[in-house]
């Protein structure tokens, strides 16, 4: 039964810091707006006026005197994106980890254990940063910390909690 709470929890913890990956991404920083105006170049002035005119002008001829338009600066997006969605992640996955644990186990039914194993595993979903960076060495570290620190909070839990048969 462990197993499987740890599978659902891996599970949701991906599926959850997928969606608020996803999310977070379609929020992104606007380029600076310009607050100078600039006129118009000289080669659109000449075609302005030629159009005026009425003279027509070869294809050849409007793209030699074309100037490439200045370059728009792209939206940015928000910064840690991995790391803010991976913190979500541990939240869930730590959340169902602890869930399945006190069910299997009585000695971990405390607040402080559930809280303290919760926040480390949020905590260190922020490793999902280093996923970003390198792909695959980023999980296999965030795997084997994340899973690593909680394991020893969970046996810490056990091995100090309430036995419930000698606190009646």
């Amino acid at each position: 039964m462990a197993f499987g709470f740890t599978v659902l929890a891996w599970i949701l913890a991906y599926d959850s810091t997928a969606v608020v990956y996803g999310q977070l991404a379609l929020y992104k920083k606007p380029p600076p707006i310009s607050t100078s105006a600039e006129p118009a170049s000289g080669a659109q002035k000449q075609e302005t006026d030629a159009h005026a005119r009425g003279d027509a002008a070869s294809d050849s001829e409007k793209a030699e005197s074309e100037e490439t338009p200045p370059e728009r600066e792209e939206a940015r997006l928000i910064p840690f994106l991995a790391g803010m969605s991976g913190i979500v992640g541990g939240l869930v996955g730590g959340f169902v980890t602890v869930f399945g644990v006190s069910i299997a186990n009585q000695r971990f039914r405390r607040f402080d254990f559930w809280t303290t194993t919760i926040l480390l595993a949020g905590v260190l979903g922020t490793l999902m940063e280093l996923a970003r960076i390198e792909r695959h060495l980023g999980f296999l570290l965030l795997f084997a910390i994340w899973q690593a620190a909680v394991i020893s909070l969970i046996a810490r839990g056990m091995a100090v909690g309430d036995d419930p048969e000698t606190a009646s």
